[in-house]
This record gives structure tokens, sequence and C-alpha cells, in this order.
């Protein structure tokens, strides 16, 4: 019995020394994020959420497993969800997001909540300012900028 439990945890001790564990930077996405700007790096025009909206878009980033996990959330007016994954050089991929929608019969929410669907799933990198808010860099040219919650 006694060598059963000393290979037992040789083993476990193996395994555990050979598990990567997620970098800083990584580990500090988790959590849940307002966004707050949105830049077009080409024109170099920032949008921000239109008065007269009074809900925010808000994710969460979730870890389910040690390179990403659920992303959630709640739009102006409406529900997203999906999956990211990341990688030690701060690149972030969200491949799909399902979205619902409330009915907005005024449509001023839907365009801010336009601005997230319509670069999320092209983000390629991330960073973080020096006030510590996540900022989401997309193929297109675009940035999502998120502050903690």
């Amino acid at each position: 019995m006694r060598k059963y439990a000393a290979i037992f945890i040789l083993t476990s001790l193996i395994f555990t020394s050979c598990t990567k564990n997620a970098s800083p930077a990584a580990a500090s996405l988790a959590g849940k994020w307002k966004m707050i700007l949105v830049t077009d790096n080409v024109s170099n025009t920032i949008a921000t959420k239109p008065a007269g909206i009074y809900t925010d878009i808000v994710i969460v980033l979730n870890y389910t497993f040690l390179s990403g996990g659920k992303l959630t959330g709640n739009l102006t007016s409406g529900t997203i969800r999906g999956n990211f994954i990341v990688s030690g050089d701060k690149t972030i991929s969200i491949p799909s997001v399902q979205m619902s929608w409330f009915f907005d019969p005024i449509d001023f929410s839907s365009a801010w909540d336009r601005e997230l669907y319509g670069n999320i799933t092209l983000a390629r990198n991330y960073s973080f300012d020096s006030a510590g808010n996540l900022n989401i860099n997309c193929s297109n040219d675009m940035k999502l900028t998120f502050i903690k919650q």
C-alpha cells in the first residue's frame, strides 16, 4: 500500500509541476467589464455611449479552462454570450458570439450595441492602459475600451 501511495504522490507532483499557469495579464482579464469607448484608429474618432441610454454594455470574462473561457453579458437592449481564447503574447480571440435583443422602438440603444457586436469577433489582442482599463484591439483598426466593474 505504501508503494502505491508513493507512486500516486510522485505522479501528482509531476503533473502539477507541469501545469502552466495563466500569465498575470491574462488572469487580470477575468471579471466584469463595462464598455466606455470605441476608437476608430483610421479616422481617429472616438464613440461613447449616447446620451439618453441609461443601461451599459457589460461583459463578463470567466475562465473555464487555462487559456480561455466564457464571455457573457448585457447589451443596452439585450444579452451577449460566447467564448474567448487568450495566449501568452496578449492575443485574444472571440470567434463568435450570440446576441439577443429586446424590442427597442426608438432604436437609441442599438447604435451603441452595434459598436460592440460589429467589432468584438474581430478581436486580435488586448492591453491595459495606465488607468487599468482593458483595450481590445480589433483587426479592422477599431479599439474597444472597458473599465473594470
